[in-house]
């Protein structure tokens, strides 16, 4: 039997990020197991270029980590992958690569592979290029880094951005080995052409154009993929859903708009429950510096120990976006080490930070 593929992908903050979701539904649809890393600064261009919810894309992944996670076991070359890629990889990120600043856990996991003689893809976004960014890619394409400008492509009858994405995609999984079934490959125009080739010439020019019809009739028709678009916009910005993979278990917050208010449901380890409801209500703080806190109140269940993580973050998040929250939930792990507890307290700030950027979009 053939052995799963371990592939560790970076998505940092150049344009074009959401070509990593067609990577990723690419390895999923391989069957590979997919560690993934979203930096603060990638997960910012998301919201500016995509109308996909990022939850989406962690969701095909089999772990998700933070980017200052430098503990996780992505950082140690005993844990064995097939290697890495970073698509798009910023200029930055690439700076760090050659330089071995293995500041964040993106630039740690491809150090890694890359002492460990692994498989590092590059996807640079950057236009023009610079001198010191061209310099930066021989270096990097010297220290074996393989480097995959998302580049336009033509022969492949791409008539789509869509299409042309899954080329570079395609591009990228060749590396590795790896199948996918939506890559159109150079096919020779030498000699002469069968009635067979011919025909499927034929068919694939004549299904591009329906292809194109459809899309066109779709953006007018009401009800077509326009306004499957703008309903996933619509649904994204009332409801959100944010996990986190811990070294032993796993955090979910499911968070949903009431109106102007907010409503969080915290849930994870191995007996998911509702240990705790916390109403927590916006108000000046009482440091009158003129920044907002909140003041909250409590329900808990006899036993349970939750109030430390739903109070937390409903105070944060009715604080920043000036909101009554309502959050109700609890983690459970039976025999949970000290170590175990701080790991969930630290999930459960950094998650509260991301729940904080979501609940102040207005």
């Amino acid at each position: 039997m053939e052995q799963r593929k371990r592939v560790i992908v970076g998505v940092t903050g150049a344009t074009g990020v959401e070509m990593s979701y067609e990577l990723l539904l690419a390895l999923r649809k391989a069957g590979c197991e997919i560690h993934l890393i979203v930096s603060s600064s990638a997960q910012m261009t998301w919201d500016y270029e995509s109308r996909i919810p990022l939850q989406r894309m962690y969701d095909l992944a089999d772990f998700v980590y933070q980017e200052d996670e430098l503990d996780a076991v992505i950082s140690s070359g005993s844990f064995v992958t097939d290697g890495m890629i970073l698509m798009p990889c910023s200029m930055k990120t690439l700076a760090g690569i050659v330089a071995g600043y293995a500041e964040t856990l993106t630039l740690r996991a491809a150090d890694v592979c890359l002492k460990e003689g692994r498989k590092v893809v590059l996807v640079p976004r950057e236009m023009p290029l610079g001198k010191i960014h061209l310099r930066n890619l021989k270096e990097a394409a010297d220290c074996g880094c393989a480097i995959i400008p998302p580049m336009l492509t033509f022969y492949n009858g791409a008539e789509t951005v869509r299409e042309q994405v899954r080329h570079v995609v395609g591009k990228v999984l060749l590396q590795f080995q790896i199948d996918y079934d939506k890559f159109v490959p150079w096919k020779s125009t030498t000699g002469k052409k069968s009635t067979g080739e011919r025909m499927m010439r034929d068919y694939s020019i004549e299904n591009r154009k329906n292809r194109l019809q459809v899309s066109s009739m779709s953006e007018r028709i009401p009800g077509g993929a326009a306004a499957s678009d703008s309903t996933e916009r619509q649904t994204a910005a009332v409801r959100r859903r944010f996990t986190h993979q811990l070294s032993f278990s796993q955090i979910e917050i499911q968070a949903t708009r009431v109106g102007c208010d907010i409503q969080l449901l915290l849930q994870g380890g191995s007996s998911p429950h509702i240990g705790c409801m916390v109403l927590a209500t916006p108000r000046p703080s009482l440091t009158g510096d003129g920044s907002r806190s909140a003041t909250a109140s409590v329900l808990n269940v006899t036993g349970h120990k939750d109030e430390a993580l739903c109070r937390y973050l409903a105070e944060k998040v009715a604080a920043a976006a000036n909101v009554v929250v309502v959050c109700t939930g609890g983690f459970h792990i039976d025999d949970m080490t000290p170590e175990q507890i701080q790991e969930v307290q630290v999930a459960v700030k950094h998650m509260a930070q991301e729940v904080q950027a979501w609940a102040s979009r207005k």
